[in-house]
């Protein structure tokens, strides 16, 4: 693994990054080239299943390793595990010692209706936890400080299982790395994207996905009954205004046929935009081909936004709350474009054809 190595060693220099000890790049190739090997359906490499005839060809800007190319067949594998599934175990208080271990990812219901989460770093001889604190900055504290029974019906520990996912030392590791920084954004930097990031190298959050599934029907909702609204107006007035017309009373139920039909024609596009949406994100894209933007990899437009709003330490609170009312309505104006499910649509038809 030594050809391996160097090109990982090369790709540090390049970047600047120093910060990583021998001990630490065997931790991280290491575990590139497990995750490699879980990926592929005969736990084989590319070509030759030789890791030399692998090469580093992307780190992120912390020195973590986000793609690899085999110099053989020049393939190109992402480094990110898949978004296979997981679940929530409930994990009781006299089951921590037992089932609780290094690198697992927790989380626990806060009175405030929102989930915190945390990375497990140690077990023995004090269970420590990797987390973003109170004042938005990532931190290492002992477990019995950060979660504790405050409330009798609130606070339960659940462990998040996933199916694919990096082993414990590269999980720590990554949280480690990220101790002290300061990038909390409630919206796509928040506890549950850090630790996400940590564990799988995706930086996604269920507590905003379901946020924006909420709105995006609560939205649908009023639309559509604010339509049907306007028509029962329209047909109110229109039987009121000739109500003493009885010579276009044929006229006036031709109306009110034409209204209802528009409104039937309108609840029927919606329904089939909204299977044809769901559909096309359901379809199976090559990972590599689709880019998902998050924190870790903004788009052009933003890709300084998060750093240079979050350097400074003064007003945090109001800097965060700020940049998160605003990215919220960016984020509702782009959810009322489906370019991005015509570009998965396109980009899977190229694939089959």
């Amino acid at each position: 693994m030594n050809d391996f190595r160097h090109s990982y060693n090369t790709m540090l220099s390049e970047r600047g990054i120093n910060t990583f000890s021998l001990e630490e790049k065997k931790t991280v190739t290491s575990s590139v080239v497990l995750l490699l090997r879980r990926h592929s359906a005969n736990n084989r490499l590319c070509c030759e299943n030789n890791e030399n005839d692998l090469r580093v060809t992307g780190i992120d800007k912390y020195g973590f390793t986000t793609q690899v190319t085999c110099t053989i067949c020049k393939q190109t594998m992402e480094t990110t595990c898949y978004d296979a599934k997981w679940t929530y175990e409930r994990i009781y208080e006299e089951e921590i010692e037992e089932k609780l271990k290094p690198g697992d990812h927790i989380c626990w219901h806060r009175p405030k209706i929102i989930w915190h989460h945390a990375i497990v770093k140690t077990m023995d001889p004090q269970k420590m936890v990797i987390h973003y604190g109170s004042d938005f900055t990532v931190k290492e504290k002992a477990m019995s400080e950060v979660h504790c029974r405050s409330c009798w019906f609130c606070d339960a520990l659940y462990r998040i299982n996933y199916e694919d996912c990096y082993n414990a030392d590269y999980i720590i590791l990554r949280a480690t790395k990220l101790l002290n920084e300061r990038r909390y954004d409630l919206l796509v930097r928040n506890c549950e994207h850090f630790s996400r990031w940590c564990k799988t190298g995706s930086g996604s959050s269920i507590q905003v996905s379901n946020f924006w599934a909420s709105l995006g029907k609560a939205a649908v909702t009023v639309g559509l009954r604010l339509i049907a609204l306007i028509i029962l107006i329209l047909l109110q007035y229109s039987l009121e205004s000739q109500e003493d017309q009885v010579r276009n009373r044929r006229q006036l139920e031709r109306l009110e046929t034409n209204l209802i039909t528009l409104y039937i024609v309108i609840f029927t596009v919606a329904f089939m935009i909204y299977q044809l949406v769901t559909a096309c994100a359901r379809l199976a894209v090559r990972p590599g081909n689709v880019k998902h933007h998050d924190v870790e990899n903004p788009p052009r437009c933003c890709s300084n936004c998060y750093d240079s709003c979050t350097k400074g330490d003064n007003c945090r609170g109001c800097c965060c709350c700020c940049c998160g009312a605003l990215h919220l309505f960016y984020r509702a104006a782009r959810r009322l474009r489906f370019w991005r499910h015509i570009q998965v649509y396109t980009q899977t038809s190229s694939l089959l054809n």
